[in-house]
């Protein structure tokens, strides 16, 4: 055996050949972090973990103050003919927007 495989022999000889102590530490790290599970604290708010100078981030409040929700869908319906009081647009409009034309 030479290089990589050479070395990799020699690590699980080694591990085999101390496996009490390779157990026992195992034993020992997990031990010390099972306990600090106990401190640990899930961080839910995304706003905490995002950098809130980004642009992306800036529009994003831009757009929950001004709709109230920041997790929404914005379609945009245009006519081609320059007036929303066709009935083609609003077929459209009420194919696309059902909760909206039954809310109003």
């Amino acid at each position: 055996m030479s290089g990589a495989a050479g070395l990799f022999g020699k690590y699980v000889d080694w591990v085999v050949d101390h496996r009490g102590t390779v157990v026992l530490a195992l034993v020992t790290v997990t031990l010390f972090w099972g306990s600090r599970l106990p401190a640990l604290r899930v961080e839910v708010d995304p706003d905490a973990n995002l950098p809130q100078h980004h642009p992306y981030i800036q529009a994003l409040h831009t757009l929950e103050q001004r709709f109230g929700e920041k997790n929404l869908v914005v379609i945009g319906l245009f006519p081609e003919d320059g007036t929303i009081y066709t009935p083609a647009f609003l077929a459209a409009f009420s194919f696309s927007t059902p909760i909206a034309i039954t809310r109003s």
